[in-house]
């Protein structure tokens, strides 16, 4: 009986023992220090004639490189300004969709009168994604194409830690969305310029027609 006894005081005792140090741990985690940063914090990266900033640190040099001449052949064929940001963490500082809003309002991306910028923001430790757009893309990328696309090809590689892949499939296929629009749709300016053009003409098709009949 006091073997028992002796038996049950060593379990009880050790179960003690690993709920102590359950409850330490958990503890510690919850006192861990955030990594949310401020969206003053973020620099905007075309001040170097970039377009992506990594604060975050989870793009590869590669994927760097390889994001900042994508998105530089897209602004150097139709103007349009995207910009890549990622971010360690925005809570409890604000959500993702108000930490891009605000930086896309503050940096003015995008041509001026065009409103044609695009920001794709990450967030690594909330593994969230936020994509905001100026007016001017409106008919060109909706909205629920770019939920799909966070859907289907950026969100199922972040829960997986792929954030580098994740980020550089997302941004392609907004990219590729964004070529492809513009290709088959006139800019503002062009539509103007085609009916300064035509007017031009009329008058001077009624010009000659009055001087032949006179």
């Amino acid at each position: 009986m006091l073997l028992n006894r002796h038996k049950g005081l060593n379990r009880s005792l050790l179960t003690f023992v690993v709920g102590l140090k359950l409850s330490l741990l958990l503890s510690l985690a919850s006192l861990a220090p955030s990594q949310a940063i401020h969206w003053s914090e973020v620099p905007d990266p075309r001040q170097d004639n970039n377009w992506v900033m990594d604060r975050g640190d989870i793009l590869s040099i590669e994927s760097e490189a390889k994001l900042n001449q994508m998105l530089s052949d897209l602004e150097a064929k139709n103007g349009i300004e995207m910009v890549v940001v990622t971010v360690p963490e925005v809570h409890p500082l604000g959500d993702p969709e108000e930490f891009a809003l605000t930086l896309f309002n503050t940096w003015k991306i995008g041509k001026k009168g065009q409103n044609n910028g695009v920001i794709f923001l990450a967030s690594k430790k909330e593994r969230r994604t936020a994509l905001e757009k100026g007016s001017g893309l409106r008919s060109d990328l909706t909205y629920n194409q770019a939920a799909d696309i966070i859907q289907t090809q950026v969100a199922p590689q972040l829960e997986q830690n792929e954030f580098d892949e994740g980020i550089v499939n997302g941004a392609q296929a907004i990219i590729q969305i964004l070529e492809d629009k513009s290709d088959d749709s006139l800019s503002f300016l062009q539509i103007v310029m085609l009916i300064g053009m035509a007017a031009a003409w009329f008058y001077l098709v009624k010009a000659l027609w009055g001087f032949f009949r006179g």
